[in-house]
Formats: structure tokens, sequence, C-alpha cells
């Protein structure tokens, strides 16, 4: 796994928020924590699975964490997730939490065989 300050053009070519394409602001906001990195894992050249990670205080965050459908169920989400967890850890992170929406089944799987578990759940409300 590949780690760098900045999202670069592989990782913002294959992370999709909410399954669209990325709006304007989206590196901005990447960029918005103390710190973060982006880990890609990348076959002849082009990333195949992305995500970030930022850690303030103790609190390390992952998301952003996306595998190329041609490359599903060949172990790249976990191993984005673990090497994600492990950078997180480096940086003192106590605690790591991400949020991933309740009908997304597989990774749902993907995280509780990581050894998150459910915290909370939420919902956005929409202004009339």
């Amino acid at each position: 796994m590949v780690f760098t300050a900045e999202p670069d053009a592989a990782f913002l070519g294959l992370y999709r928020y909410r399954g669209q394409d990325l709006p304007p602001i989206a590196r901005t906001l990447l960029m918005s924590a103390p710190w973060q990195a982006f880990g890609s894992i990348r076959r002849d050249g082009r990333a195949v699975a992305v995500g970030r990670v930022s850690v303030a205080d103790d609190l390390g965050v992952l998301t952003a964490v996306e595998v190329d459908p041609a490359y599903h169920r060949q172990g790249l989400g976990t191993a984005v997730t673990a090497g994600l967890a492990a950078a997180a850890v480096a940086r003192d992170a106590k605690r790591i939490l991400l949020q991933v929406e309740t009908t997304n089944d597989p990774a749902r799987a993907l995280y509780f065989r990581c050894g998150f578990q459910d915290s909370h759940r939420y919902q956005y409300m929409m202004a009339p």
C-alpha cells in the first residue's frame, strides 16, 4: 500500500462519494483534517483500491474507502482498511471510527471482520 500526503489523480479518479463523481470542493474537504494520508493499492500503475485516514488528537477516522468493482472479492477492501488503521495507530490514535451506510451489507461485513462494531445510527433530515 502506498501513502501520499495529498490525494493524487489516481486516488481522485477511483473515489466516488456516494457513487457519484466528486464535487469541485471535494479535494478541499479531503485535505481539511489536522493530519491525513491517502492510501492506495495499485495494479499496473493504476489505483484499484483507495482510502483516506485522518487523525486528530487520539481519534483516527477512515473515509473514502473504494475498491474498483473489477477487483472486488480479492481482499483489497480489507487490505486498505487494515493499512489505514495501522497508519492511524502510528499517529497515536487510540480509537478509530468510520461511517458506512446501513444498506451497504458487503462493506459492513468487511468492517465487522476487521473488528469494527456498530456505535450509533443517524439520518439526514431535509428541510422543506
